[in-house]
């Protein structure tokens, strides 16, 4: 039986491959709602397998064990078999005694669709028959829960896959959702398409980036995300040119605090290269460098005063020209030092950002006004988006 192991690879991009993307494990019935540091750290240094066997043999892809684990470039591969068709699909963890034992999964390439989101609904090894109502949805949908109910064997852990068995032919497609990325004809990933009407002021957008520092940050706080940005719903800036007509609809926009990026601030006459810079939402997804993207939604928009307030802040924050704060982000990782890591008008990191603005317009309780001292994948687990659900935007193959 041939046996593999990675922690991320990257798609060979050819037919008559059995290949399996797994993007997400929405794990949060394994934690507590109310998650504290201590809960979090859990199964920290740990790993999350998903193994795949098929035709005889078995390949596992593994990542960080957070909550909302997210594998990055995690894809497995098999030789296609023409009258085999199908597979088992196994999802644990094997150095950790206290994670839980998953029952494995049929697969049977014959009830889901090729190049769809699939939710596979893993229940624990005990649950009842009458308990697995449903082993799997597939609605065409990219959003996942970002809250399950806590409770004993009968609760699912939901694990999201994208299978093809001809990838090549996928990407061929007039409208595949896999897309030349980051300015390059030799880097793909799965961009899901989205509407204006999708995202409002307030929502936030994760990132998970591929450079060393993003990897400590994610293996310092626990969390799949290393960066965060938010959004921005207006009218698009207007140069005074004669002719040029106004725009009658708002468009989407993701702010940032962030080091040097390769697309430009359209509210900037000359580009910031470090610091609080607006981009619109979907050129800065598909030339984002790092693994993926995903968003969370505020779980109660916006009234017309917070809109106010938020818009009103975000502007005063970007036309301050308030630079990136590198120190801010090193003391994040070192320590987490209420004591004397404050809050500055001078300078701003990434998720202090997402948090002053969010205080501004109203959405964040006092417990949680902590912006110096708030790292990306905390600003996920703010009230204000509590019952969210987690939406993929990018996804890197």
């Amino acid at each position: 039986m041939g046996n593999s192991n990675t922690t991320s690879s990257k798609a060979a991009m050819e037919n008559n491959l059995l290949s399996f993307f797994v993007l997400n494990c929405e794990n949060g019935n394994e934690f507590r709602n109310d998650v504290d540091k201590k809960e979090i750290l859990k199964y920290q240094k740990h790993k999350l397998s998903v193994t795949i066997k098929y035709n005889g043999n078995e390949k596992s892809i593994s990542c960080d064990y957070y909550k909302n684990s997210v594998w990055n470039k995690g894809v497995i591969q098999h030789p296609l078999v023409s009258n085999v068709n199908s597979c088992t699909i196994a999802l644990g963890c094997s150095t950790s005694k206290k994670a839980p034992k998953y029952r494995e999964i049929e697969f049977e390439f014959g009830q889901y669709q090729e190049g769809q989101v699939i939710s596979l609904q893993f229940f624990k090894e005990g649950s009842t028959q009458e308990e697995q109502q449903q082993e799997y949805t597939q609605d065409g949908a990219d959003e996942v829960p970002m809250e399950t109910t806590s409770g004993g064997n009968g609760h699912p852990t939901t694990l999201n896959i994208i299978f093809t068995k001809n990838l090549l032919n996928l990407k061929n497609e007039v409208n595949s959702i896999i897309k030349e990325t980051r300015n390059s004809d030799s880097h793909y990933s799965f961009l899901f398409p989205f509407e204006d009407d999708d995202f409002d002021n307030g929502d936030i957008i994760l990132y998970s980036g591929s450079s060393p520092v993003s990897e400590i940050i994610r293996d310092r706080f626990c969390r799949p995300w290393s960066h965060v940005g938010i959004v921005v719903k207006t009218y698009p800036f207007i140069n005074q040119i004669k002719g040029q007509e106004l725009s009658e609809e708002p468009v989407l926009y993701v702010m940032e605090s962030t080091g040097k990026e390769g697309i430009k601030d359209p509210f900037r006459k000359t580009q910031s290269l470090t610091g609080v810079n607006i981009f619109p939402l979907r050129d800065r997804i598909k030339e984002y460098g790092g693994y993926n993207v995903q968003a969370i939604r505020l779980n109660t928009p916006f009234n017309q005063r917070q809109k106010e307030r938020w818009l009103t802040n975000c502007f005063e924050m970007h036309g301050a020209r308030v630079p990136f704060d590198v120190f801010q982000g090193a003391v994040l990782l070192l320590e987490r030092l209420r004591q004397w890591n404050q809050v500055s008008d001078k300078s701003v990191f990434c998720s202090e950002l997402a948090a002053i603005c969010l205080f501004r317009a109203g959405v964040l309780d006092d417990d949680e006004n902590y912006p110096a001292n708030t790292d990306p994948g905390e600003v996920s687990e703010f009230k204000c988006f509590k019952g969210s659900r987690i939406r993929f935007l990018k996804y890197d193959i």
